[in-house]
């Protein structure tokens, strides 16, 4: 048992956690600064991805969600039991989901 009544892995999991927030604002600030629009929000979350995403588009009031995703089984297989499919299906404004990996023949 480490410290507080806390273990040692949950400690190194909290600190992970941060430094994986840190990067993932770090790749954001430069994704805006390199489309120069500064009308522009990042925000970087924790929780539950899809309703992360659908709680945040609602308290900003977004219009669209814009999503990238991975797949190589094409259209019909990137949605299947993937958090862009829950965003998607439960979203009540529309959702552009862009796939960022080249489709393999």
């Amino acid at each position: 048992m480490g410290f507080g009544g806390f273990n040692n892995s949950y400690l190194i999991e909290t600190e992970a956690s941060e430094e994986i927030k840190k990067a993932a604002q770090i790749f954001l600030d430069k994704a805006k600064e390199h489309l120069r629009d500064d009308k522009i929000k990042t925000i970087v979350k924790d929780g539950d991805f899809a309703e992360t995403i659908l709680n945040t588009a609602k308290e900003l009031k977004a219009d669209i969600i814009v999503m990238g995703t991975r797949s190589r089984h094409g259209l019909d297989k990137i949605l299947v039991g993937s958090v862009a499919e829950k965003v998607l299906h439960h979203s009540l404004i529309p959702v552009f989901i862009i796939p960022t990996k080249a489709f393999e023949k």
